[in-house]
């Protein structure tokens, strides 16, 4: 993402987020925390989307269990544990990345 694009959209989805809380939108509320965490991600901070996918997943469970027969969330839930695999796997390939580094350090 070009440099500055980053926080102006950063900017904008928090300022959705804001107004789907203030009206009670909890579908606008949802999308925007998904990519919110998909901002964070792309931006490196990993930690801090993973506590977003984590909360939106958390949410979109408390919405399901008022209206269970509503299947509208069930795509934003899948899409939040998609982005959780994800970074799992992102994590994962940068731990094993920095152990073979720490082992090429010792060997040189």
């Amino acid at each position: 993402m070009e440099k500055g694009k980053h926080r102006e959209a950063f900017k904008l989805v928090q300022e959705v987020e804001k107004t789907a809380m203030q009206i009670g939108a909890d579908d606008i509320l949802l999308r925007a925390l998904t990519i919110k965490g998909k901002l964070k991600q792309k931006k490196g901070d990993h930690e801090e989307a993973l506590k977003i996918y984590s909360l939106n997943i958390t949410n979109i469970e408390e919405i399901r269990s008022k209206y269970p027969e509503d299947k509208f969330y069930q795509p934003i839930f899948q899409i939040n544990f998609n982005c959780i695999f994800e970074l799992g796997n992102i994590c994962n390939e940068m731990g094993f990345l920095l152990k073979q580094k720490i082992v090429l350090l010792r060997i040189y």
